[in-house]
């Protein structure tokens, strides 16, 4: 019988997991998730969407009549970022952050020079789809929404429509 050896389990566990990770699932489902702002004012619901490196044609905004909003648009890869690269698919983030050190002296090696430009090892520019929905609230007026689009941040306000808890129905004579 073998003796169990907890560093070759896990080894044997690395090895599955950097073979699950090389898969890269989210490569295939190439999807993403942009940052989103939801505030209420007074009148107003506004939804800001940090959308940097699309225009407004990149994007679509639907109302469907069970009174949701659905906020759609797809990042395309630019012909500049595959220079002997790989597009990053997905929202993951290859490069962690260093901790809080000091960062070692330049030495002349590091310096960027037109030889070492050529290939990129780490590539976080997040391409691909992305599909948001709410629920917005009773009596809205779809054909009030207005969205704007400056900069890479896209603003959509909704007007709060002020609907009476109870309605009075007339009744009128049949004559």
């Amino acid at each position: 019988m073998a003796e169990f050896n907890p560093y070759k389990e896990m080894k044997k566990l690395q090895r599955k997991m950097n073979r699950f990770d090389s898969n890269n699932c989210s490569a295939k489902i190439n999807l993403w998730r942009p940052i989103v702002n939801l505030r209420e004012q007074d009148n107003n619901i506004i939804i800001t969407f940090e959308l940097p490196g699309l225009n407004k044609d990149n994007i679509t905004i639907e109302c469907t009549k069970d009174n949701n909003i659905i906020i759609s648009g797809e990042k395309r890869s630019n012909p500049m970022m595959h220079s002997n690269s790989q597009v990053n698919s997905g929202a993951s983030t290859l490069l962690t952050p260093l901790p809080n050190a000091t960062l070692p002296k330049h030495e002349p090696s590091d310096v960027i020079s037109p030889t070492n430009l050529n290939s990129v090892s780490r590539n976080i520019i997040t391409i691909g789809k992305f599909i948001r929905s709410y629920k917005l609230p009773y009596g809205t007026d779809y054909t009030k929404i207005k969205a704007s689009m400056e900069d890479g941040i896209l603003e959509i306000i909704i007007p709060k429509e002020k609907v009476d808890d109870k309605f009075k129905v007339p009744i009128q004579s049949k004559l």
